[in-house]
């Protein structure tokens, strides 16, 4: 029996001298996004428009036809930036909501590992948060009042 204590002592040590402790490396955590998108569309025509917006300021508008992005505008990147720091600040890639209608807006949110988080509500919705609807709305502002190029 003192044997079997011994042996299972000496593995318990061992095993504990042997774990290295856990260091956060970083790839647990999300990392920032490079870009995010945002759109709207359905109703009668089922027509969307969708945008992609890149932390560098480019304004690239998705070509369902073509099933790619095409670059139409460049926004200064420190005005990009402040929604950039919206998402962070008020956790806007983390918030979850699927609730579409006829006319449905939407935003989806991508890090740099290619994780998605897609928010959808019904043009008109007051059940999703205002925090996304004002962000949606500064957004789409900014492409609006950017001008080509």
């Amino acid at each position: 029996m003192k044997f079997i204590n011994g042996v299972i002592g000496i593995v318990l040590v061992l095993s504990l001298f042997s774990c290295k402790s856990r260091q956060e490396t970083g790839t647990t955590k999300k990392k920032d996004s490079t870009y995010f998108i945002i759109g709207e569309g359905g109703g009668f025509t089922g027509e969307y428009t969708q945008y992609k917006i890149e932390i560098s300021g480019g304004i690239y508008k998705y070509d369902f036809s073509k099933n790619n992005y095409q670059r139409v505008k460049k926004a200064n990147p420190q005005d990009v930036a402040v929604f950039f720091k919206q998402i962070e600040i008020n956790g806007l890639a983390d918030y979850f909501f699927n609730r579409p209608g006829n006319y449905s807006r939407y935003l989806e949110f991508i890090d740099t590992a290619n994780n998605r988080n897609r928010i959808v509500w019904s043009m008109g919705s007051t059940e999703v948060n205002s925090k996304i609807t004002d962000f949606y709305k500064a957004v789409n502002s900014m492409i609006n009042n950017t001008k080509g190029g």
